[in-house]
């Protein structure tokens, strides 16, 4: 029997707040019943004077007090609001949040660009013809927001790399706005400024040779508005990159006011048309493409995807976990990573999780944790082969990885630090922050990584099968190698603590 319940997503941007009510059902379906939109000056404060100033903040609960009585109308229950740069980086977050939660009663969750992207790819798979994702062998995925710009490869439909500048259209303007009043040559000065923050991705998209580009964010509809476009499928157009190097040409030299008589479009749509044209101008010109598709999605179809995979099992999840895995590799690579180790650790890690199931009864979610922290463990030999369980912290903290938050992404370097000698302890910073809770879950997960590296420590690959038998209090590590793994054994033996303490159980290791 078909299932089906009413579900509302709010995206609380930096110049936008966007409300969408939608039907799921769990045959898949999406149907979309209506969608909200209001203009916010919650970038203009933070982008600008860093913090959200009495009366934008307001204006937000007015807004979202509207919205309240809007899914009142049609009973919605089931609703998820987020928020991202705008809110993230205002040093008044706190007491926005709160004031909030407080006149509206909804809970916001601040995500961070990494989860804005994730939600953002589940909009793209569930939206996308599967006849172009085929079609491309090379994409780059390119979504600008008001306050940063994403940039993500996909090679194969494998996820290869992913990016964020704080290059958002909006930003743009608020931090050369200075700039702009005491010159002529203000287009030429910007157009400066975003070449050299993209030369990180420059050398990336180029080697790639991409033939796909998939445009998202801010200034696309209006780009769309103003193009010759070739419509695909209900939600999909195509612009040709001959239409963005026109748009460009004609509107390089204008400002806001003229753009916007010209084309006949709001204020605040012109202001940040030539940023977000400038923008994919120059993207495109990194690769091959002949021209972009711009599918009608945004974040908060994102969260209607993510509800409806959440209530019905509808399996997007298992497609994005393999961009998830996908794109760690990457930062392996891009750290030099000993990748047959890593990849022969990450397995033993998951065979000792799957086998201790009913021992430390973690979650499916724990498990991909373990699984990024294996394949990024030893990360931190490229700055120093002492301390590079430190080290390996450091770097993996410092990586924007899609689908975690900063909690999780806090948790993963953990487990890694913990690989080696090092147990967890109250007193060390890392570990002390976090909850306890997830104080278990790295100790649990962390003794397991131990282990799992100990079993290869000549890094040699030696153990073939790995069964582990017996009771809760005494556990059998059985490993079958042709080799000699007098090494292997003795370094399980002296890494056995910290996993009989957090499980209590015994450990013996045999090997025939």
């Amino acid at each position: 029997m078909q299932k089906t319940k009413l579900a509302a997503a709010i995206d609380i941007g930096s110049n936008r707040i966007r409300m969408v009510i939608a039907q799921i059902d769990s045959e898949g379906r999406i149907s979309i019943l209506e969608e909200l939109r209001q203009s916010t000056n919650i970038g203009k404060d933070t982008f600008t004077y860093g913090k959200i100033s009495p009366q934008v903040i307001h204006e937000t609960c007015d807004i979202l007090k509207k919205f309240v009585m809007k899914m009142q109308e049609y009973r919605v229950e089931n609703v998820r609001a987020v928020a991202t740069s705008g809110i993230r980086e205002a040093e008044n977050k706190s007491f926005v949040l709160e004031q909030i939660r407080m006149k509206t009663g909804f809970e916001v969750e601040v995500i961070n660009n990494a989860e804005e992207r994730f939600l953002t790819a589940k909009a793209i798979k569930y939206y996308m013809p599967e006849s172009h994702q085929d079609a491309r062998k090379k994409v780059l995925l390119v979504n600008i927001g008001s306050g940063g710009l994403e940039v993500s490869s996909f090679v194969d439909k494998k996820l290869k790399g992913t990016y964020y500048l704080k290059l958002g259209s909006l930003r743009l303007k608020e931090i050369l706005s200075d700039i702009e009043n005491i010159t002529l040559h203000f287009p030429s000065i910007m157009e400066e400024f975003i070449e050299a923050k993209m030369l990180p991705v420059k050398n990336h998209i180029e080697s790639l040779d991409i033939d796909g580009f998939i445009a998202l964010g801010s200034g696309v509809n209006t780009i769309l508005g103003l193009s010759d476009t070739k419509k695909v499928g209900e939600r999909n157009e195509i612009i040709q990159k001959s239409e963005i190097d026109r748009i460009y040409g004609e509107i390089f030299s204008k400002t806001a006011i003229q753009i916007s008589k010209k084309h006949d479009i709001v204020h605040s749509e012109a202001q940040v048309l030539l940023p977000s044209v400038m923008i994919f101008k120059k993207l495109l010109d990194m690769t091959s493409a002949k021209f972009m598709y711009a599918p009608w999605v945004s974040l908060r179809h994102g969260i209607l995807v993510d509800t409806m995979d959440k209530s019905y099992k509808y399996g997007i999840n298992k497609s994005l976990d393999e961009d998830i895995i996908s794109s760690t590799r990457y930062i392996g690579e891009k750290y030099n990573y000993e990748k047959v180790h890593s990849e022969y650790v990450e397995r033993l890690a998951l065979s000792i999780f799957d086998q201790t199931k009913k021992l430390h009864k973690l979650k499916k979610n724990h498990r991909k944790y373990l699984q990024v922290a294996s394949i990024l463990h030893d990360v931190g030999k490229i700055m120093s082969y002492e301390n590079h369980n430190m080290n390996s912290y450091n770097i993996i903290k410092a990586q924007n990885i899609i689908g975690f938050s900063n909690r999780e992404v806090e948790i993963i370097a953990n487990i890694a630090r913990y690989h080696g000698e090092e147990e967890p302890k109250p007193y060390h910073d890392t570990f002390e922050r976090l909850g306890f809770a997830d104080q278990i879950v790295v100790a649990k997960l962390s003794a397991i990584l131990k282990l799992a590296d100990a079993l290869d420590k000549s890094h040699a690959q030696k153990v073939e099968e790995l069964k582990i038998s017996g009771r809760d209090e005494e556990l059998v590590f059985k490993i079958k190698s042709k080799k000699d793994t007098f090494l292997e054994k003795w370094t399980f033996i002296q890494k056995t603590r910290l996993f009989e303490e957090v499980m209590g159980t015994r450990i013996i290791i045999k090997a025939k």
